[in-house]
């Protein structure tokens, strides 16, 4: 086998996968190959020996191809979702802990501040909770339509690029390698989306929980008062009375 034929075979396998422009770089580094074994003193059968078979070559560069569209996909994924993971769970736990250093603090849990103060800043914060919720809910809508329409646009584009296969090489490639692109950004749109719904779903459930428990120890706070106040009046009428009849034995010892 010469240079010629080893080419034309590498030409013909990598047909099916590689874009004209892509196939003549593969060629173009394969020739310098022929040149520098030439140099050497090699001839063109001893080169195409030690390439080795052109049919292996290109299954070769077709396996190193898509191994690394997938790698490469999996990996812009893994990092972008782990950041993301991060800055979200650094944003809620900021405001849980500002949240519970004011309404956990010692002049509320005391009761140096009014209830009515305290049930004033919950309703507030509950407010503001519900019309950034309000906020949300088109544009969760929205996210979701479209990363639905993307995932049909996504399966149509692998079909597309299969039934072009036996019409136009070019066109099948780049439909399919456009389509497995685009999964890696649909994937990792549903991963963020889903992680973001499961978190704002945690929060729900935690900020209802921590809301009951501190209504709880508020109406436990404003009986404990009540109860003091009645001790306290009875104490004071007690006096009154033990005043009123030391004063009336007094006078009746006069």
């Amino acid at each position: 086998m010469n240079k010629v034929e080893f080419l034309d075979i590498l030409q013909d396998y990598l047909t099916e996968n590689f874009s004209e422009s892509d196939i003549i770089d593969i060629l173009r580094d394969y020739e310098e190959f022929f040149i520098n074994g030439k140099l050497e003193g090699k001839s063109e059968e001893e080169i195409c020996k030690t390439l080795g078979s052109p049919k292996n070559v290109a299954k070769e560069l077709i396996r190193e191809m898509k191994g690394a569209t997938k790698e490469e996909t999996r990996s812009f994924v893994k990092e972008n979702l782990e950041t993301l993971r991060k800055k979200v769970r650094i944003y809620f736990n900021k405001a849980n802990k500002k949240a519970k250093e004011f309404l956990n603090s010692d002049s509320i849990i005391n009761g140096s501040r009014s209830s009515s103060f305290v049930k004033t800043i919950i309703y507030i914060v509950t407010g503001m909770l519900i019309l950034i919720g309000l906020f949300m809910i088109p544009i969760f809508i929205a996210i979701t339509l479209v990363l639905i329409g993307g995932s049909l646009v996504n399966g149509l584009g692998y079909i597309l690029g299969i039934l072009l296969f036996s019409a136009n090489n070019y066109v099948a490639t780049a439909s399919i390698f456009g389509s497995i692109f685009l999964t890696g950004l649909i994937v990792l749109g549903w991963t963020i989306y889903l992680n973001i719904i499961k978190y704002i779903k945690i929060f729900i459930v935690k900020y209802r929980g921590w809301i009951k428990k501190k209504f709880m120890y508020l109406r436990a706070s404003n009986t404990d008062k009540r109860d003091n106040s009645k001790v306290k009046n009875g104490f004071n009428k007690n006096e009154a009375v033990e005043g009123e009849t030391y004063k009336e034995e007094g006078d009746k010892n006069e």
